[in-house]
């Protein structure tokens, strides 16, 4: 576990109770467990070239069990990415705690099973053949990595509490669980075993099973940040392998990249020479928004953001039409601000690779919009009861781009709620700004204005005679 904040409302459909016992499977002999905990180990040895210094003990966990481990571990990057209180970060910590099917803990050296986590993921994902003796091997193969390499390495655990900045800390997952990964096939591959450790990946990055839009929508957001640290780690890592070999990868787990892109563009972090770009400096846009945002009374923090991510954003297009929409991404930022109760202020900034392709992203953008007022018609937890598509943005709404005006009625559990969402978009040469606020309440030119704000700060010429205050609503 080493994905936080951006997968926390698929994690919190997972941390529904589950009602009835299954009957005793893999998870239940302790026996097994014993044995296949050492088979484990034995092959993540071979795997890794290196021995353990001391063996990692194995313990079942309950839920409380693993708050109280995430609590202790993870309450500093919790804040990192949103907590605002140790009651915000125990609130993350008890909803991630009811969705892990295993965790290791560097500080008691023990691999923690969760047999209720794991019956509610095979339960909720509908697939019970996932419920197999192979699947806990690759689990334990997994989790034994994760145990060699912070007894391997203890700068990991020292450097994934003390990055600063959310993107270095996603990178230093993405490095763990890609390794962890590498490791699982690679045993797999030995004992002939590859369906236990399909079967655990598609336990860990499977979607939610439902006919709800809104929630398959939610849900391919939310697993993308998955898909980062296990997908996109793994690919990275066995790119890494294949050029430079298990030194290679010794020498990664000594000293983790920092970048997303690196992550995700192998090559960048293999020749970072031949692959130099005119890198964005989005600093100064960012901070520039950020004070805009404090002055009218929106907390802020910001973010770098993973082509995986912006990819799923695209899912409901199809999965074809959504790679090819971000196939030229480069890098982005997101600043993200809320006053709560629902209320949500985001503004991007996406760089990519030429102007066509960030024109095309914003004419998808809209693509997107509509597509998604269609498929949530008739969702029972997100309706789209009104949508209103105007052209222009900014002081004016004078300047190229779009925007979409949205009234949704969303049900909770507390009952039915009206929001109002609206959407801009645009581009500056090859960055794209867009900006969406949920429940804001906040007058059409408060947003055409900060829309401005970032597009000016991006090259672009500013408008000579803004409209008085309240046009273009």
């Amino acid at each position: 576990m080493r994905r936080v904040l951006s997968a926390l409302p698929f994690l919190l459909l997972l941390a529904l109770p589950t009602h009835a016992e299954e009957p005793a499977v893999a998870w239940d002999d302790d026996a097994f467990l014993a044995k296949a905990l050492e088979e484990a180990c034995v092959l993540v040895e071979q795997v890794c070239e290196a021995k353990f210094p001391e063996r990692p003990k194995l313990a079942k966990a309950t839920e409380k069990q693993l708050e109280e481990i995430l609590v202790k571990e993870m309450s500093g990057i919790f804040k990192k990415f949103g907590a605002e209180s140790e009651a915000g970060a125990r609130n993350m910590a008890k909803a991630f705690a009811g969705a892990l099917a295993a965790k290791y803990e560097p500080a008691t050296k023990t691999i923690h099973i969760s047999p209720t986590n794991i019956r509610r993921l095979v339960k909720m994902l509908e697939k019970p053949e996932l419920a197999s003796h192979d699947m806990i091997r690759a689990l334990l193969v997994h989790e034994a990595t994760h145990a060699l390499d912070f007894m391997r390495y203890p700068s990991l655990e020292t450097e994934r509490q003390t990055r600063e900045t959310q993107e270095g800390i996603q990178v230093i997952g993405a490095v763990l669980e890609g390794h962890a990964q590498f490791v699982a096939l690679a045993a797999a591959e030995r004992t002939k075993q590859l369906k236990g450790f399909e079967q655990f990946t598609r336990l860990i990055m499977s979607q939610m099973n439902t006919d709800d839009a809104a929630q398959r929508i939610a849900s391919e957001i939310a697993t993308s940040e998955i898909r980062f640290a296990y997908g996109k780690g793994h690919a990275f890592m066995r790119a890494v392998h294949a050029a430079r070999g298990r030194k290679g990868l010794d020498a990664v787990l000594a000293n983790p990249p920092t970048e997303i892109r690196q992550i995700e563009r192998p090559d960048v972090y293999l020749d970072p020479e031949a692959n130099k770009v005119d890198a964005i400096d989005f600093d100064p846009i960012v901070e520039k928004l950020e004070a805009a945002m404090k002055v009218a009374g929106v907390p802020v923090r910001s973010q770098a953001f993973s082509a995986t991510a912006l990819t799923s954003v695209y899912a409901p297009l199809g999965t074809e039409r959504a790679e090819a929409v971000t196939a030229r991404y480069e890098d982005g930022r997101l600043v993200v601000g809320s006053t709560g109760h629902g209320k949500l202020l985001v503004v991007a900034l996406l760089a990519f690779e030429d102007e066509a392709s960030a024109a095309g992203y914003v004419k998808a953008l809209e693509e997107l919009m509509r597509v998604k007022d269609e498929q949530l018609k008739s969702s029972p937890s997100v309706r789209v009861d009104a949508a209103e598509y105007s052209k222009g943005v900014g002081h004016g709404a004078k300047r190229t781009g779009f925007h979409v005006a949205k009234v949704l009625t969303v049900t909770t559990f507390a009952g039915a709620d009206e929001q109002k969402v609206n959407v801009h978009g645009a581009r500056v040469g090859r960055v794209v700004v867009e900006l969406n606020a949920v429940h804001m309440g906040w007058e059409r030119t408060q947003e055409d204005a900060l829309m401005e704000l970032a597009l000016v700060a991006l090259g672009a010429k500013p408008v000579e005679t803004p409209e008085p205050a309240g046009a273009g609503k």
